[in-house]
């Protein structure tokens, strides 16, 4: 029987364990000096691995619970305890999704929109924070609450009414970015279609004096008007901006949100009115009018807010940095904005609106790569995975320690190997490239994983299993290492092996299956990689609490089972026959993990 008691417990018990691990993401970005950095990181695993088990026990408890037929009373229950733990900030799309769905389907059934509404907008935005959707598609969406706009004054939850507006305002940020035909014409009709409930006089009567409401309704309009691909405008679409932009003039006055006066420019800049000058240095003194208001202990929600303008104003700059509007003066100045705004992001406490910030430094990363030499592209690649997944860092760089340890030995005894890889004829010529081949070795080594840097959210999840559908979602981060590099030249040359790294060797199994691993001029290099990184996952005692880590000598007899299958035969004969690689393997995967943990605290934490 589901009851209060039993909920609340499993409320109690699930919350706990996701401070615990807030905490201790927290702890390891912090400065202690190396030693004891190295030992937050086992103590972390150790007190990890406790709140895993017991976060399991509570959801298998739920979830059984969850099997049996609940009655009307018992479904409200359940409804209450998922949108106290989504109103608490708790994201996670396991759990809320197992608990809202069945409530969903309820609550429609019954037609009881009190609840209905509520349910399915934290059902959706869970599903918009794990980015899963081409993935799983969702079984609800907010256009169902978007059906029921007729229906608002028959609602009498205050906060099913909120949230009507506030599905609304989600729809139109999500289309912020996007640089699809459109996209600014659908902004805008969403935009009237919530003004006409608002602006109906029952509803004014019933909820115009509440600023909560008000908030978001005018969270909207700001929305639509920092659309910020202005120059892609139809004429049409031009004409609804800048009476959207008049009519919210005539209605705020003075009030109207200063970013919205910014965008009015970028207009007046394309139109002709502005020249280029002009508007760079508007924009560079309203960011650093935004920037003056940043404070790591002010209110969070306000933070968030003028972190998020401060990412606009950088975005709309980006237009200034090449092309046509290219103002080559400013570029320093520019670039000295986007580091501020990365450094003040990266400064920020790791539970502050977590995954709002990881997408904001993925984002920032994609909108200023193009002005940033390689090297410069490669540090803020590395220091993003370590602010936002410090696990996967350490990782990178012990596949980077291992797969060179394999590199050095093959290049000196086996250089044969090699022939084909960077351009190389024959073995003499690979003997005269080996410091090359090895720097090659490294960087694709480090790089392999950058897929999972939009993806963090689910990477970072410490306190249970992963789902079927979170499993599915990580096997796409080969490919999205492609998507986020985005056909970056300087990366070319490691592309086969981010996406070709969980092939097999004989090309029959793994993924992405698309990819043609046997073919690649570069298969040896990613067999390499791929030993390296099924190395590190086998033998981790740190990151990966669902199991315990094994010995080398364990994974050195996986490799011989799968020898010339799943994994390259010339490395695997090489490993297994000489007892100095073995023991060279055996201390990187133990002793001196702890070198490459404090290899990380000075790189990115001092």
């Amino acid at each position: 029987m589901m009851t209060k008691k039993f909920l609340d417990s499993f409320i109690k018990e699930f919350e706990s364990c996701k401070n615990t691990e807030f905490k201790w993401n927290e702890k390891i970005l912090k400065r202690s000096g190396s030693d004891r950095w190295t030992n937050i990181l086992i103590e972390r695993s150790r007190e990890l691995r406790k709140s895993f088990i017991v976060n399991e026990n509570c959801i298998k408890a739920l979830k059984d619970a969850l099997q049996c037929e609940l009655t009307d009373e018992e479904y409200r229950l359940v409804a209450d305890a998922a949108l106290k733990i989504y109103q608490d900030g708790y994201d996670d799309i396991c759990v809320l999704t197992m608990m809202i769905e069945p409530c969903i389907a309820h609550f429609l059934k019954k037609h009881d929109l009190n609840y209905a509404i509520p349910l399915i907008h934290a059902y959706c935005f869970e599903y918009e924070q794990a980015d899963i959707e081409s993935i799983e598609k969702p079984k609800y969406s907010y256009e169902d609450i978007f059906a029921f706009k007729d229906e608002y004054l028959n609602v009498t939850s205050r906060y099913a009414r909120l949230t009507v507006f506030k599905s609304y305002s989600n729809v139109i940020s999500r289309i912020l970015n996007k640089d699809e035909p459109g996209a600014f014409t659908t902004m805008y009709n969403l935009y009237l279609e919530a003004l006409a409930i608002w602006n109906d006089e029952r509803v004014q009567k019933l909820d115009g004096d509440d600023e909560e409401f008000a908030y978001f309704v005018d969270r909207m309009l700001l929305t639509v008007t920092l659309y910020e691909n202005v120059s892609s405008f139809t004429e049409e679409e031009k004409s609804l901006y800048e009476r959207l932009i008049s009519e919210s003039k005539k209605e705020k006055g003075e009030e109207l949100d200063p970013m919205v006066d910014c965008i009015d420019r970028v207009l007046h800049n394309y139109e002709g009115k502005i020249s280029n000058e002009e508007i760079v240095d508007y924009l560079l003194d309203y960011f650093d009018d935004l920037f003056a208001r940043l404070d790591v202990n002010g209110d969070p929600n306000e933070q968030e807010d003028y972190i998020d303008n401060c990412y606009n104003v950088i975005g709309t700059l980006c237009y200034y940095m090449a092309g046509e509007r290219y103002v080559p003066s400013k570029r320093d100045e520019i670039i000295e904005r986007m580091n501020k705004l990365r450094l003040f992001v990266k400064s920020l406490p790791y539970t502050f609106f977590t995954s709002e910030m990881n997408r904001y430094v993925y984002m920032l990363y994609q909108r200023i790569r193009t002005f940033l030499s390689y090297e410069e592209k490669k540090e803020y690649l590395l220091e993003v995975v370590m602010f936002r997944q410090p696990i996967t860092c350490i990782h990178s760089l012990m596949v980077e320690s291992i797969a060179e340890a394999l590199g050095k030995y093959l290049l000196t005894n086996r250089p044969e190997l090699f022939i084909g890889v960077l351009g190389s004829k024959d073995r003499d010529e690979v003997v005269s490239k080996k410091d090359e081949i090895l720097e090659y070795i490294r960087e694709s080594a480090l790089f392999h994983d950058v897929g999972k840097v939009s993806m963090v959210d689910i990477i970072n999840t410490q306190n249970r299993r992963l789902s079927d559908v979170e499993f599915k979602k990580i096997k796409t981060h080969p490919a999205n290492g492609l998507t986020i590099l985005d056909k970056d030249k300087d990366f070319s040359k490691f592309f086969d092996i981010i996406i070709g790294h969980h092939r097999w060797y004989d090309g029959s199994f793994g993924y992405p299956v698309e990819f043609d691993n046997v073919s690649s001029p570069v298969r040896f290099i990613i067999d390499i990689v791929t030993i390296a990184d099924c190395t590190d996952a086998a033998t981790d005692i740190l990151g990966r609490n669902y199991t315990e880590g094994k010995t080398f000598e364990n994974v050195l007899n996986e490799f011989i089972i799968g020898a010339g299958t799943r994994y390259n035969p010339d490395i695997v004969e090489c490993i297994k026959n000489d007892e100095m690689l073995i023991h060279e393997l055996t201390e990187l995967t133990t002793t001196n993990r702890l070198e490459i943990y404090k290899k990380v605290y000075s790189r990115y934490i001092i």
